[in-house]
């Protein structure tokens, strides 16, 4: 056998290995997405005896409900989409796809292949003029479907909250810089890989996002959110007759 053609045994040997080791670590993941008009959600929290503890506040019975499609998509708020964010420092998914939700299944799913030990972030927002602004947020844990209360990041400190909020354009600046993980670590609790944050825009015109960031692990794993939206002009009210500031 000539050099030459030993060269290209060994190149394809090598290009085979590499593509099996992709395969074998490419792990499958899975985000389920609902949302809700924010009177709904709250219809289904449960204080479990600490009704400003919101931290603690479960809602398992509309888990239930969604699992088993006994939610009218009627009620779903349309116009949300999850996108994923091409950025430096993130990784890119493997084989991905999205289903809508329909009668069977009120689940917004996204499913994709990723390596284990990087990092994804989606993007959730609409296009709609209605439920510009999300109050409240739930995330599956192993304790069952947890709320997540949303709180302003203050001007000082790092203190960490279970779902920070802060500009939507800050956001972004730090996602084209690469730097948005270490916005995630400071700010953000994780939940089993899963982190939020809470994107609020500076235009009232359009509707807040939401900023999922995904530290996948070596397992296949599906992650599970329910966001809670409502019209800024009903919040507008609200705040001026209980003395609110938007977090």
């Amino acid at each position: 056998m000539s050099n030459q053609m030993r060269q290209l045994w060994l190149w394809g040997i090598m290009a085979c290995l590499l593509g099996a080791a992709t395969v074998v670590n490419a792990a499958e993941y899975q985000l389920r997405l609902a949302h809700l008009e924010d009177s709904l959600f709250f219809r289904y929290v449960e204080t479990q005896g600490h009704p400003f503890r919101a931290e603690r506040h479960v809602l398992p019975k509309l888990h239930d409900i969604l699992d088993q499609a006994k939610l009218s998509t009627h009620l779903l708020i349309p116009d949300r989409h999850a996108q994923v964010i091409r950025a430096p420092n993130l990784a890119s998914p493997q084989e991905l796809a999205a289903t809508a939700p329909h009668r069977d299944d009120p689940w917004d799913t996204v499913q994709w292949k990723g390596a284990p030990g990087q990092s994804i972030v989606f993007r959730i927002s609409g296009r709609s003029v209605h439920y510009q602004e999300l109050t409240a947020l739930a995330v599956k844990t192993q304790q069952g479907l947890r709320r997540l209360p949303v709180h302003r990041v203050p001007l000082f400190g790092s203190r960490k909250m279970l779902a920070p909020s802060m500009s939507s354009t800050y956001i972004d600046y730090r996602l084209e810089r690469g730097t948005f993980a270490t916005v995630v670590a400071k700010h953000a609790t994780a939940f089993e890989g899963l982190s939020v944050i809470v994107g609020r825009n500076d235009d009232p015109r359009y509707p807040d996002s939401v900023y999922v960031h995904v530290y996948m692990p070596p397992e296949p794993k599906q992650y599970t959110i329910v966001l809670a939206w409502k019209d800024r002009d009903a919040l507008r009210k609200d705040a001026d007759e209980n003395g609110m500031e938007r977090n």
